[in-house]
């Protein structure tokens, strides 16, 4: 909704550009046409390039190509001699005509480049905050169902998508897909995505974790709505944080049976067992038994020992200190 709002937006506004850009520079020049006699040619001149830059800046660069024509044309008609009419008998008139239309396009080509660099420089910034969400959620050991949504959503608004949703296993046959290069792939093919959009009904992003697929992100694309090979790109590098973060998640919840399971079989009673969080499996074998052999190796016994003496020496104190208290 918001994606289409704002095409909405940008529509009405290039579309008033135009507008300004054909009857904008005609109003300027018949308001000062009272004035042509005392008026200056060169400051004649100077307030159509100001209409010029005011279409330009508001609208694509076709608008601002338009005011220029259109300036150069109505200061020949109106504020050069003769006058009222589409002629001009002096050099100066007619160089300052030229100057008007090429000044303009100039002023129309940097403002074009200076609002895609703002837009370049935006997208970037909306493109790290959203891989950013999806690991802080993974980081703060969000529930499962929160990441995807957040993916979900990400891609909603990346790819200008009507739908978005996870599968866990792969249809048959396969969808188009969002390969990791971006490209988008159909029966094989490579499918022009920037010029006329992502296929549909429905495409998909494969999710991969060392080469093994776990699921897939089918999208619903809009139909029409372009995506370039950038935002196609960032589309997966945020499916590939959301499985990279659900399988960190996945591994850190799976080793905790995993620890008990070995303290059970061969912990006894004084063990203390110290456990490092990042790293449950290492940070036990450090304190018992390892699993996968028959004995202890000799470091990790004298360590338990050791552990186990001073368990006991620990508790014995504590009761000492319980009855000198009485």
């Amino acid at each position: 909704m918001g994606a289409a709002m704002t095409r909405r937006v940008l529509l009405y506004r290039n579309r008033l550009a135009i507008a300004a850009a054909v009857f904008g520079p005609i109003v300027v020049a018949a308001v000062l046409v009272p004035f042509r006699g005392t008026f200056a040619n060169t400051a004649a001149a100077l307030t159509m390039v100001i209409v010029i830059v005011a279409v330009a800046v508001i609208g694509p660069r076709p608008a601002g190509i338009v005011a220029s024509a259109s300036a150069a044309l109505w200061f020949d008609f109106f504020l050069t001699s003769p006058y009222d009419r589409f002629a001009i008998s002096h050099r100066p008139d007619l160089e300052t005509t030229i100057a008007i239309f090429v000044v303009g396009v100039l002023v129309t080509e940097l403002a074009a480049r200076s609002r895609q660099h703002w837009q370049a420089a935006n997208n970037s910034t909306a493109y790290v905050g959203m891989i950013h969400g999806v690991a802080v959620l993974a980081s703060n050991s969000a529930p499962v169902t929160e990441i995807i949504d957040q993916t979900t959503n990400s891609l909603v608004q990346l790819l200008s998508l009507r739908a978005c949703r996870f599968d866990r296993s792969l249809s048959d046959p396969p969808l188009a897909q969002i390969q990791s290069n971006g490209n988008v792939e159909l029966v094989g093919l490579r499918w022009p995505a920037r010029e006329i959009g992502i296929p549909g009904p429905e495409a998909e992003i494969v999710a991969k974790w060392r080469g093994r697929v776990v699921g897939r992100f089918v999208v619903t694309p809009t139909p029409g709505a372009t995506v370039t090979l950038e935002q196609r790109i960032v589309a997966v590098a945020v499916v590939a944080g959301f499985i990279g973060s659900v399988q960190n998640i996945t591994t850190l919840r799976t080793q905790a049976p995993k620890v008990a399971a070995v303290i059970d079989a061969h912990a006894e009673p004084g063990d203390i067992i110290a456990l490092c969080p990042d790293q449950l499996g290492p940070a036990t074998y450090r304190a018992v038994a390892d699993p996968g052999r028959s004995s202890m190796p000799p470091a990790s016994a004298r360590s338990r020992t050791t552990l186990g003496r001073r368990g006991a020496e620990a508790r014995g104190a504590a009761r000492s200190r319980r009855r000198d208290g009485r």
